[in-house]
This record gives C-alpha cells, sequence and structure tokens, in this order.
C-alpha cells in the first residue's frame, strides 16, 4: 500500500509539473461534429488531425515522464541504490533506470582509480547519475596475458548472477569489454583520475551483457588478447576486506562472518567451488555506520539460526571458481590453436587433475575442500587443510574438524544452535541499534528479504 502510494503521488506531482512545461491541457474537451458532408474534405482532414483521443495524451504523458517517474519511486523506496542492490531490493528496476549499466550511461566524472596496478589487474571506480538518482559500479581489468583470465571471471559471474537475489554473500555482474588498442589500454590504466568520460568509453568495446549468448563468441580470442579484457561488477563502496579488519573483530564476529559464508557454499557444493577463498576476498559491508542486521538463515531441515552482524560478507573475484556449466567451455579452449595448454598458460585454471602445482586448484574438478582455506586463515586448528593455499579434496563428513565446506556449514550450525550459549549480547548488540532484518532462504524456495526496523 505504501509503495502505491508512493507512486500515485510522484504521478501527480510529475504531471502537475509536465502539464506546466509542455502546455499539455489538464482538461480536454471535444465537441461532435455536426456538420454536414457537404464540408470541405481538407477542413475535414484538418480537424481530424488536431482532435487527440484521451488515450494518447495519456500515453504520450506517460513516455515524456517515465525516467522522472521512476527517479521518484527509486528514491522513495531505494534512496540508497548500493543497499537495495546489495540486499535484491528493486535490483531490476535500479538496473533497468541506468540501462544496466554495461553501456556507460549516466555516467559522471571523475572515474578513479581504487588502489594501484597490482598482479591481480587495476580496477576503475564508476559513479553513475540519472534524474538525481545515483548507483556505482567498478571496472576491473586485466594486468598481463598470465593473469586470471576475465572472461572467464564473466563467464562464472553469468551462473553467480543467478544466486544473487537469494544470497547476499555474492556480487553481481554487468558485462565483459575488450580495450580497442594498447594506448587507450595504457591511458586509462596509467591515469588515476578521468574526469572526460568519453577517454573511457571510446577506450572501450562492449562485448557481452548478461542478456547475452555466448555460443557465438570468440572465446579463441579471450586467449590470444586476454590482457585487455574487462568485466564491469558490483561496486561495495568502502568496504574493508576482512584482511585489514580482522585484528579488530572478536572472535564470535568473526565467526558470525565465517558462517554466512558457509551457510551459503553448502547448498551449492555440487555447482560453485570459489577456489581463491581467503581474508582479502571477502568484502565487509556495513550497510548503516554504527547499526548491526540481524540474518534469519533458513534452513532445509526447517531449522532457523539467526546471526548478528554489524558486516555482511562479500566474496569477490571469481577468477578461479568451479562451476558446473563449464565442460564445454574446457573442450573448446583445448581445441583453439591461441589457447594453449587448454587455457592454462591464458589465465584459465582448467587443469584437468588437481595437483600441489596448482595448490589443488581446478576449474573443472570440483574440489569442496579448497573453500576451507578462509576458515583456517582465521582458526587454522579447526579444520582440515594441508597447506597454505590449497588441500587435497576431502569428501569423507567430519562435523568436528571438517574436511569441507558442507562440513564447515554444519560445524558453525551447530556452534550458534547450542543450547543455553548467548552469543550475541546486548552490550554488544543493544536493540536500539538494529538496523535490519534479512531472511535468507537456503533451498532458494524465494528470494532473501530485508525490511528495515
Amino acid at each position: 500500500m505504501k509503495t502505491i502510494l508512493i507512486i500515485m503521488k510522484t504521478m501527480s506531482q510529475t504531471f502537475a509539473n509536465t502539464s506546466k512545461k509542455s502546455k499539455i491541457p489538464l482538461k480536454l474537451e471535444y465537441k461532435s461534429n455536426t456538420k454536414s458532408k457537404s464540408n470541405s474534405k481538407y477542413k475535414s482532414k484538418t480537424k481530424s488531425k488536431t482532435r487527440k483521443s484521451p488515450g494518447k495524451v495519456i500515453h504520450r504523458f506517460m513516455k515524456q515522464t517515465k525516467a522522472q517517474r521512476q527517479s521518484h519511486f527509486l528514491q522513495n523506496i531505494c534512496s540508497d541504490s548500493g543497499l537495495c542492490i546489495a540486499f535484491g531490493t528493486e535490483n531490476n528496476k535500479i538496473k533497468e533506470f541506468f540501462n544496466n549499466f554495461a553501456a556507460f550511461d549516466y555516467v559522471v566524472p571523475p572515474i578513479n582509480s581504487i588502489g594501484v596496478p597490482s598482479a591481480n589487474g587495476f580496477i576503475k571506480e564508476i559513479n553513475y547519475q540519472h534524474k538525481n538518482y545515483t548507483a556505482n559500479t567498478i571496472l576491473k581489468s586485466s594486468i598481463s596475458y598470465k593473469a586470471d583470465n576475465l572472461f572467464y571471471e564473466y563467464f562464472v559471474g553469468l551462473t553467480v548472477n543467478k544466486w544473487t537475489n537469494y544470497f547476499p554473500c555474492f556480487v553481481e555482474t554487468y558485462g565483459l569489454y575488450k580495450y580497442k588498442n594498447n594506448p587507450d589500454y595504457e591511458n586509462i590504466k596509467n591515469t588515476k583520475h578521468i574526469s572526460d568520460i568519453s577517454l573511457l568509453k571510446n577506450a572501450l568495446e562492449l562485448i557481452s551483457t548478461p542478456k547475452d549468448k555466448l555460443h557465438n563468441f570468440d572465446v579463441n580470442d579471450t586467449c590470444k588478447n586476454s590482457k585487455y579484457y574487462s568485466v564491469l561488477i558490483q561496486h561495495i563502496r568502502n568496504a574493508p576486506t576482512l584482511m585489514n579488519k580482522l585484528n579488530s573483530i572478536s572472535s564470535i564476529n568473526s565467526l558470525a562472518i565465517l558462517a554466512q559464508v558457509y551457510f551459503v557454499l553448502k547448498p551449492l557444493t555440487n555447482d560453485f567451488v570459489h577456489n581463491d577463498l581467503h581474508t582479502g576476498n571477502i568484502m565487509l559491508y556495513q550497510p548503516a555506520s554504527d547499526k548491526y542486521i540481524c540474518l534469519h538463515y533458513y534452513f532445509p531441515d526447517n531449522s532457523v539460526i539467526v546471526l548478528k552482524s554489524y558486516y555482511v560478507a562479500k566474496i569477490i573475484d571469481y577468477g578461479r571458481c568451479y562451476v558446473s556449466t563449464n565442460k564445454n567451455l574446457y573442450t573448446y579452449l583445448c581445441s583453439r590453436p591461441d589457447c594453449d595448454d587448454c587455457g592454462g598458460a591464458k589465465g584459465f585454471w582448467m587443469q584437468s587433475s588437481l595437483n600441489t602445482d596448482t595448490y589443488y586448484i581446478s576449474s573443472i574438478v570440483r574440489n569442496p575442500s579448497h573453500d576451507l582455506r578462509l576458515f583456517k586463515s582465521i582458526f587454522p586448528k579447526t579444520v582440515n587443510y594441508k597447506t597454505d593455499f590449497g588441500t587435497p579434496a576431502n569428501t569423507n563428513k567430519n562435523i568436528n574438524k571438517p574436511n569441507n565446506v558442507s562440513d564447515a556449514s554444519d560445524y558453525l550450525k551447530r556452534y550458534f544452535n547450542q543450547p543455553g550459549k548467548i552469543y550475541f549480547s546486548e552490550t554488544e548488540f543493544p536493540p536500539d541499534k538494529k538496523f535490519a532484518d534479512l531472511h535468507i532462504y537456503l533451498d532458494m524456495s524465494a528470494s532473501m528479504r530485508f525490511t528495515k526496523v
């Protein structure tokens, strides 16, 4: 009902403002033509052209004011676009309002570098503004031919996008690009603050968006020119990594952050393994300063675990992931002349087996144990993990000392479900600091549901 009232109010305000500017009459009168057929043919045609039906007038008004009405709606329902995208609230409407971000419509300067170029590439923050409504993305570009292949990160992102409305721990992927030439690539890489938006637009060619089909895509070129590909993804503004905050977070809060990750990885274990899950690849999103969220996790066995956290975990960097949809891609890469070693020399981690040389990582061989790396980095004695960077696959169930992500989820569920234990005291989480509730259905029977207090 609140949404309907806002829309009605917005339409009323917009109609009044538009009527003044465009001089569309608020009251239209129509008189029937009582003249005989003896009137001239020319006059008859002239009168019929000037006569407009109410339907056409309304249609023209709705078309002319669509963007303004959308802006009013979003500003009332989702004043913070980042928060709404993070929790799946009106996500599709926001993307539609900005033409799905990918074409760089409504980008406003400056475009700033985040950090400095590193072995992982370089990143640009891109800001959008349309009808006084704002949103943000980041453009991630490669640094060398041997870096993780960003086409593959985009490919994985297409699969992950299917889960972003169900689970808050994933970020969304918006588009794949290619730099047109090396001078443009070097210019964008080395310019910290870009004030001329046309420089970015002219430097990049849009290759694909999530709405496109990739079956006709020239994957061979992503091997031959892997350095020049880039990917546009959701931006979590001002969010530190878990690595940067680890020393200031208590053990119980660290476990709550781990639970946000492993509760989700368990139901996806047959379809997804991150393969590079460490504290540097977990962003900590704080929706409201000095306020916490209650996260309600609904398990397939009808049990519910409620976590309190000032941060929401966001998993980033999908360049080494295993996804169950990539077997055909591996076959294709092995058949292409420029994709040496089935893409292995071009940033694709598609080894046919798990071994110590590649830290037991493969994008086509599922290793449900590898993602325990995050758990081990915080609580090294809690899980079974062979080295600092990888471990062989172990599917044997062990809830007391987890062997894989399913075990980790069960371990954390049991930990937070112990009777008589109070982990989230009102001293640390006072009722007046509660910001919102987030309901997450792990069987994906419903989209996550976010409600502010």
